[in-house]
């Protein structure tokens, strides 16, 4: 699951695993490339959010 908020501008993603994170390189660009188009779909740049994944 993953939970998201946006404050001053800034979105922030929190990614939350049920059985552990997941290290896979592929995972990891397909969760960043999600967390680029919600911050697209939010109306701000694709530099303004962090996540833990």
């Amino acid at each position: 699951w993953a939970n998201a908020a946006v404050a001053d501008g800034h979105l922030t993603v929190t990614f939350g695993y049920a059985i552990g994170r997941l290290d896979e390189r592929e995972y990891r660009k397909a969760a960043e490339l999600e967390v680029v188009r919600l911050a697209r779909f939010l109306g701000l740049g694709e530099n303004c959010w962090d996540a833990s994944i």
